[in-house]
């Protein structure tokens, strides 16, 4: 007797083999055509907002199964919230600052033989930001083959332009001191560093006339698009509001050089110092009624 006859199975069209390495691509590729993610934002526009704050991975290299762990699992909750009637808007990121990527790039020049305190500044930091874009496109094609739904076409990074402005504002007030960042472009500047300053504010109409006291750092500041030398001033002694204004700085000394920081407390802790030096220095502005 040939018992593949006694067995009855219902016929269909599904292959024996589920084939999946050839299978998933097709199902991602029938995703994309359809333009799932954007589907779903329109068919959940008018829903109750779920936002899942994920955690960025550093763009620094190639996934390994913790990135697909963590990532899969975040996509499942998404997912589930979206099936569930929310509008689950996924908005996938990278962390693009700090030593894991500095350190890839030190790592290519001990192979090079460089030594990196040879190494501009600038050159560094644009180093750090090719690296950084590189993997950041290697792993948002690697996280889409994982099957992960959310917004690859325009995704949040630590080093975007407008992100590092908002940065830098919301630091100076964190700080204490509202900040204007200065783009100098090809313009004659002093030597890099911190500087004990005189801030107008510079009214074509009005004529200039006196804010207040500050410290400001002249250097390479990635905060604005052309990338060029940038004038950080903080003011203190009064706190109007500085954005959109135009402002004018006056040097009046010179404080220290520029130097790294190994996080906020540090850097805090110095500018207060560099306030402190500052007020030493200049006279001490009036107060109006």
């Amino acid at each position: 007797m040939n018992y593949k006859e006694t067995v009855f199975l219902p016929r269909t069209d599904f292959p024996m083999r589920a084939g999946l390495p050839k299978k998933e691509p097709e199902i991602l590729e029938g995703w994309k055509q359809i333009d799932i993610y954007n589907r779903l934002r329109e068919a959940r526009a008018d829903a109750e907002l779920f936002v899942l704050h994920d955690g960025p991975p550093y763009a620094n290299g190639q996934l390994h199964i913790g990135h697909a762990l963590n990532k899969i699992l975040k996509d499942v909750i998404n997912r589930s919230q979206s099936m569930l009637g929310k509008n689950a808007n996924y908005v996938p990121g990278w962390d693009c600052h700090g030593l894991p990527i500095e350190w890839k790039i030190e790592e290519q020049y001990r192979k090079k033989g460089k030594d990196k305190d040879e190494v501009p500044v600038e050159e560094f930091r644009q180093e750090c930001r090719d690296f950084a874009a590189h993997w950041l496109d290697v792993q948002s094609e690697e996280f889409q083959r994982l099957g992960v739904l959310g917004d690859w076409h325009d995704p949040y990074t630590t080093m975007a332009y407008d992100a590092e402005a908002t940065i830098a504002g919301e630091l100076g007030r964190t700080i204490g001191f509202p900040t204007a960042n200065i783009p100098l472009g090809a313009l004659l500047h002093p030597a890099f560093g911190v500087y004990a300053v005189q801030i107008f504010d510079a009214d074509p109409q009005a004529g200039f006339a006196l804010l207040g006291n500050g410290v400001a750092n002249i250097g390479i500041r990635p905060t604005v698009e052309d990338r060029g030398v940038l004038c950080e001033a903080h003011l203190f002694d009064q706190q109007p509001d500085l954005y959109g204004r135009r402002l004018a700085i006056c040097l009046k000394s010179f404080l220290r050089a520029e130097r790294k920081f190994t996080g906020i407390d540090e850097l805090t802790s110095q500018i207060a110092k560099d306030a402190r030096a500052a007020r030493e220095i200049l006279p001490p502005i009036r107060q109006t009624a």
